[in-house]
C-alpha cells in the first residue's frame, strides 16, 4: 500500500494505475472526494488569510490602546471555523485513503458528523440502521481550575 502522502498527492491517477478495471462508480466517488478535498483546502486557506489579517488588526488596536473585543471575537469565530474545516478535511482524506486499502470491494463506511461546538464532538455511524450509538467525547480536567482557585494572582 502506498504511503499517505503519495496517495493524497494525486489519488485519481494512482487509483487508475493500481485499479485499471475499477467500476466507474468508484472512480466518480473518488473524483467527488478529491474535489471536496480541494474545496476544503481553499476554504481553509481563505480563513487562514483572514485570521492573519485580524491578528494584525488586534495587534495594532492593542498598540494604540483601542478596544479589540470585536476583533478577538471575530478571531475566535475564524479559529473555530478553521478547526472544523481541518477536521472535515481529515475525514475526506481518510475516505480517499480507504480506496487504496485492501478489501475495497465493500462500500465505503457511511459516517456523518453533526455540527456542534468543537468541545462536543460526536460521530454517528450507520453500520446497522437498527443500532445507533452516539458517544460524547469530553475531557474534563479540573486541575487548572483548582490551581486558579487556590492562587488568585494567577
Amino acid at each position: 500500500m502506498p504511503q499517505t502522502k503519495h496517495i493524497l498527492s494525486n489519488p485519481l491517477a494512482l487509483f487508475a494505475a493500481q485499479f485499471p478495471d475499477a467500476e466507474a462508480v468508484k472512480k466518480k466517488r473518488l473524483a467527488e472526494l478529491c474535489n471536496q478535498k480541494e474545496a476544503l483546502k481553499n476554504q481553509s486557506r481563505a480563513i487562514q488569510t483572514q485570521t492573519k489579517i485580524i491578528s494584525r488588526k488586534i495587534g495594532e488596536a492593542k498598540k494604540n490602546n483601542q478596544p479589540a473585543t470585536e476583533l478577538i471575537e471575530s478571531m475566535q469565530t475564524h479559529s473555530k471555523q478553521s478547526r472544523q474545516l481541518q477536521a472535515e478535511l481529515k475525514k475526506v482524506e481518510a475516505n480517499i485513503q480507504d480506496f487504496f486499502s485492501p478489501g475495497d470491494d465493500k462500500d465505503l463506511a457511511k459516517t456523518s458528523s453533526a455540527e456542534v461546538d468543537i468541545d462536543r464532538r460526536y460521530c454517528v455511524t450507520e453500520d446497522s440502521p437498527a443500532k445507533l450509538s452516539i458517544e460524547l467525547l469530553v475531557k474534563e480536567d479540573n486541575a487548572w481550575n483548582e490551581y486558579v482557585a487556590g492562587h488568585p494572582a494567577a
